[in-house]
């Protein structure tokens, strides 16, 4: 598992997740200019943040600094989180995290093993709303 950014976060706080949105935003299946990933790379992902098998592994509630993007990847598939304040920093929790890029896999799936993917919105612990998205390692968050 690679990430972009290694965070240190304070261990003592503690997410106030809540998804924005009651349904992911997923990409259309049908434009050829968005590439897709394997929803098997997709599941290993999920199961990589819900294990925290970074190296090395992240301090969870993850920090999300103020302007900042953190990337994590697995085969094809990539995950996006963006923090696009300038202002403030949020945490999000580790399963928060990983419930975000399931509900992407469950709703973006193409039914045929691969998925253009999709974003969802979550709550940070500080109220901020940040932008999850799944997609194909290939494009850059």
């Amino acid at each position: 598992m690679r990430s972009s950014v290694y965070v240190q976060g304070a261990a003592a706080f503690f997410s106030l997740f809540t998804l924005g949105s009651a349904a992911a935003d997923c990409y259309a299946h049908d434009d050829a200019s968005i590439p897709s990933f394997s929803v098997s790379d997709g599941r290993k992902l999920q199961n990589e943040i819900a294990g925290n098998k970074f190296d090395p592994q992240l301090d969870f509630p993850f920090l999300i600094e103020a302007s900042h993007t953190a990337s994590f990847s697995m085969g094809s598939a990539r995950a996006c989180l963006a923090n696009t304040y300038s202002w403030q920093n949020t945490h999000i929790d580790q399963n928060d995290l990983r419930f975000a890029v399931q509900s992407i896999l469950d709703e973006c799936d193409r039914n045929d093993g691969t998925s253009k993917g999709g974003k969802i919105q979550v709550t940070g612990d500080t109220g901020l709303v940040l932008d999850v998205v799944v997609k194909d390692v290939a494009l850059e968050c």
